[in-house]
């Protein structure tokens, strides 16, 4: 006898599409088919951009469908926000002899109208996150003109000053004279072991990690190799305001990496 899957996600305080605005349609919808329900699967604080079987509960509805079963999402985009994704999926399941049901545009899966239709929505739905995608690399292009923080990890080089919407960034002298010290180190052929183990013998430590060396907590205060390669690269390509990892790498060709 087939058994219904119900699915959802969240991850935002949206609440048009909340745990429990989503739970309460799926659970009527339910309610109406009077078929059983095999399993409640809801993924909160997980990105669309994370394929439905990548997925804690996803994974879980995967491993629980079975032939003849349906599978039950309130709307497009709490499935699937890849095209990929979503024709993969819908490939191996109706292989399987699983059905699918989309509540907000009463799509039925199994008929050839309804896969034309889904896949309509899931371009569109795949459209809209790549819009989203060009604006958050507009805001942080925008960020980096103004020489505004825009992520966690300040850029090696920078410190921020100022607070809400007056927050920038200005040069960390002290730091920047810590890198240049740095590539002037390793193009003497020194390995990223050894100076990293110099400037913890000499108790060089993070910008603002004072405190924390002063209360016995280590954790985060010294130069670490992966470290002490990053202010490396951060000096060689002039300090860009860009992430940690964005810089160019290694070009010395002296010395070996450790």
């Amino acid at each position: 006898m087939a058994k219904l899957h119900l699915y959802g996600r969240v991850s935002t305080d949206d609440q048009a599409t909340s745990v429990s605005v989503q739970v309460r349609r799926l659970q009527e919808y339910a309610a109406t088919e009077g078929t059983e329900v095999a399993g409640l699967y809801v993924d909160e604080d997980v990105s669309g951009a994370k394929p439905l079987k990548h997925r804690p509960a996803g994974k879980q509805l995967w491993d629980a469908v079975a032939p003849g079963d349906v599978v039950v999402f309130m709307k497009v985009d709490r499935a699937f926000r890849s095209l990929s994704d979503a024709v993969n999926t819908l490939e191996i399941w109706q292989q399987l002899g699983v059905s699918v049901r989309i509540l907000d545009c009463g799509v039925d899966l199994s008929t050839p109208a309804g896969q034309l239709f889904f896949s309509q929505l899931v371009g569109f739905a795949q459209f809209e996150r790549a819009l989203i995608s060009q604006r958050l690399k507009d805001a942080v292009a925008q960020c980096k003109r103004e020489k505004r923080p825009f992520a966690n990890l300040r850029p090696y080089g920078w410190q921020r000053v100022g607070t809400g919407k007056a927050k920038r960034f200005e040069p960390l002298e002290e730091e920047r004279q810590l890198a240049k010290r740095v590539v002037t180190m390793r193009d003497a052929g020194m390995e990223w072991s050894q100076i990293s183990t110099d400037l913890i013998r000499e108790g060089v430590i993070k910008p603002g990690k004072a405190a924390a060396k002063r209360q016995g907590n280590y954790r985060g205060v010294w130069y670490l190799d992966g470290e002490v390669r990053r202010l490396y690269r951060a000096a060689v390509a002039g300090f860009p305001i860009a992430p940690r990892d964005a810089v160019a790498g290694d070009s010395s060709g002296s010395g070996s990496s450790s």
